[in-house]
């Protein structure tokens, strides 16, 4: 299996899985960097010193783990919903949300409410959270991955 697969899949599973745990996902971001970032070591400390090294690299690395985080979070995170876990923590931050939002009119503090009910899977996991939440990660991960691809990619490749 190609090594940039191999590196990506790896840092991928692991930046999904901690991004999407209850008390971890608080910083989300931070394990998809800290994932390109590993997607790079990964990479760059099996290659040969005469081999081309670019930031580039990095960066593609860091996209594909992207990828790959954001369907395993998506996976983990509808398991975390669907079994109950951590859903205090969820409903502790909407509620104080709401409150926050109650003085700009009721109206607007119902809807707001809704809509972060639906989309934190606090009324359960359905076909449109897993869609959305899909979507929404791709494209956020990959944004995110790719920074730590670069990030990686200034780290750990050899200089020629």
């Amino acid at each position: 299996m190609n090594s940039k697969l191999n590196a990506a899949l790896i840092s991928g599973i692991a930046a999904g899985i901690a991004a999407n745990l209850p008390y971890l996902d608080e910083v989300c971001c931070a394990w998809v960097i800290a994932g390109g970032v590993l997607a790079a070591y990964l990479y760059f400390k099996g290659q040969e010193p005469g081999e081309t090294k670019q930031i580039g690299t990095g960066a593609l690395l860091g996209l594909n783990m992207g990828l790959v985080a954001a369907l395993v979070g998506t996976i983990v995170k509808a398991i975390v919903i669907s079994a109950g876990i951590g859903m205090e923590h969820i409903e502790a931050e909407l509620a104080a949300a709401e409150q926050q939002l109650a003085a700009l009119g009721p109206e607007m503090a119902e809807t707001w409410s809704e809509f972060t009910r639906r989309m934190s899977g606090a009324e359960g996991v359905t076909g449109s959270w897993v869609a959305i939440t899909l979507v929404v990660w791709l494209v956020t991960y990959s944004i995110v991955g790719v920074i730590g691809g670069m990030v990686g990619a200034a780290i750990f490749a050899k200089k020629q």
